[in-house]
């Protein structure tokens, strides 16, 4: 890729992966965008869980509703201990889940530029992650990210991927 934009374009959720693992090398890098992505105030309240052997695939793989067989799960947490919190907004209001998906697509689009694949999915309820997981009580599951090197037959689907609402709708410049 040459530019942002064009990786940007070309990325896709893919839902078939070749069983490949995904090296060391290419691991650390995508840890390095978790490490460097921006949180509020710097608060950094990401925690990841990176999920590379069956038997700890096989913990998640029930409290999710969709699974995708790639060889590496990412399940991202939020440290509700270390969140900005902003008690104007609400008593209660903290940017942890906000920050966790920056955190998110971050690694998803080094892994993009890295040649893998990834598809982001929160089709879960929390309870049952944190049960399968056995999470502390200030963990909070925000998403999973199901990384590997695409299948040879995966594509981008056709309703998923290409359609976009025009600029106008979704932008106003004042």
């Amino acid at each position: 890729m040459n530019s942002f934009a064009e990786l940007s374009d070309a990325r896709f959720s893919v839902r078939k992966f070749d069983p490949k693992p995904v090296g060391r090398e290419k691991l650390d890098l995508l840890l390095r965008a978790a490490q460097a992505a921006p949180t509020a105030c710097n608060c950094q309240p990401q925690k990841l869980f990176v999920l590379q052997s069956d038997e700890a695939k096989n913990r998640l793989r029930p409290a999710l509703r969709f699974w995708f067989n790639s060889p590496l799960v990412i399940l991202f947490c939020c440290d509700t201990d270390v969140v900005c919190k902003i008690p104007q907004e609400r008593p209660d209001y903290h940017t942890g889940e906000m920050d966790v998906s920056i955190v998110c697509t971050e690694v998803m689009m080094q892994a993009a530029d890295l040649g893998l694949g990834s598809v982001w999915v929160r089709g879960f309820l929390c309870g049952d992650v944190k049960k399968a997981m056995d999470l502390p009580e200030n963990l909070q599951p925000v998403c999973c990210l199901f990384v590997g090197y695409p299948a040879p037959d995966a594509k981008p689907h056709p309703k998923l991927h290409f359609s976009r609402r025009p600029i106008d709708e979704i932008a106003e410049i004042l």
